[in-house]
């Protein structure tokens, strides 16, 4: 009877096994060993606008370099399922993209984009957003092996100029892992990460947002104590507003 129990028990755990496996395949759709290329899609980015207390004044430049624009990630998941598979995703072109979205509501003359710091003296400030990081994974342990859950993170830097092209702020984010929508079956998972990496982005850049907006009031405050336009008291009083400001 003992070993009967084991016999049985055994033949569950390898069905199992082999439904877990088909499942994982079925999941993947027919991407398994095959190349898939993302590309930028506004509709993925969240509509939410970013909402400031005032906004600043004048306009921002994204800038960013040909080469970063045009660095793309390109390998395969760190998962074991979907590890025969490869995406490429325009990573330098989202950030670029995806900054100028959110930053164009902290500026009384929204944002504009540029390779070039040749018209630097007439912005506010020049914002140089670059992905340093990036790493995805479809993750079916996470639900047993009967679904699949993308994920995926990624760091990004921030850098803020002023009009004379003095960096005074800069900082990286990362992102930790984020979830994308459980699936069972998908025909393109592939861009079940391209839709989650989207919203990383768009909420690192809101994330980085709050310290744009404290970063460049404080820089401000900072400029009219050195042209001598308020006093030492005034200065203190509105750096303490700003710093408390939440």
């Amino acid at each position: 009877m003992k070993n009967f129990l084991f016999d049985v028990l055994g033949r569950f755990q390898r069905i199992s096994a082999l439904i877990k496996l088909s499942l994982a395949a079925i999941a993947m759709g027919t991407t398994l060993g095959c190349s898939h290329t993302a590309t930028y899609n506004k509709g993925y980015v969240p509509s939410e606008a970013l909402s400031v207390p005032k906004k600043l004044e004048g306009k921002a430049l994204i800038f960013t370099v040909q080469e970063d624009d045009a660095r793309n990630f390109k390998g395969n998941p760190a998962s074991f399922t979907g590890n025969a598979t490869t995406l490429e995703l325009p990573l330098g072109v989202m950030t670029r993209e995806i900054a100028g979205i959110v930053f164009a509501g902290m500026f009384e003359g929204g944002v504009e984009k540029s390779n070039s710091l040749d018209n630097l003296a007439e912005y506010s400030l020049a914002l140089t957003p670059k992905w340093t990081g990036f790493e995805y994974a479809y993750n079916q342990a996470k639900n047993l092996g009967f679904a699949i859950t993308p994920q995926a993170q990624i760091k990004l830097h921030v850098k803020l100029t002023d009009p004379l092209n003095q960096t005074f702020y800069e900082n990286t984010y990362e992102s930790g892992i984020a979830d994308g929508g459980t699936y069972m079956i998908s025909g393109s998972p592939a861009e079940k990460i391209n839709q989650i990496v989207h919203k990383i982005l768009y909420e690192q850049m809101k994330r980085a947002s709050l310290d744009v907006y404290r970063e460049q009031r404080l820089h401000s405050l900072d400029q009219l104590k050195g042209k001598k336009l308020i006093t030492g008291d005034e200065y203190e009083a509105q750096k303490k507003l700003i710093l408390e400001a939440k």
